[in-house]
């Protein structure tokens, strides 16, 4: 959530608005902010930020709930470790 320097919610188009305008600037295709929400968070579970700490930033009360949302990116890595091991093992 945005707020003004007076704590008054901004209205949610006018976010959309700025990012926008900025992707438009840098000829960039156009994303949702929804959308960085979810690389935000996707990002951090990859580099092994713990749960705890992701889901107090995506402003989730309990972390199993970042990890029911996002788990199937994390089947991605499991993917890619059972790779590693493959490797390793032959």
């Amino acid at each position: 959530m945005f707020v003004k320097t007076t704590g008054q919610q901004i209205f949610p188009r006018t976010t959309t608005g700025w990012l926008d305008y900025v992707l438009n600037k840098g000829g960039i295709r156009h994303i949702g902010c929804h959308s960085l929400r979810h690389t935000f968070i996707t990002t951090l579970l990859r580099k092994k930020v713990p749960v705890k700490v992701v889901a107090k930033f995506a402003g989730h009360a309990n972390p199993n709930v970042t990890l029911s949302t996002y788990a199937h990116f994390l089947d991605e890595d499991n993917d890619e470790a059972s790779q590693v091991m493959d490797e390793f093992l032959k």
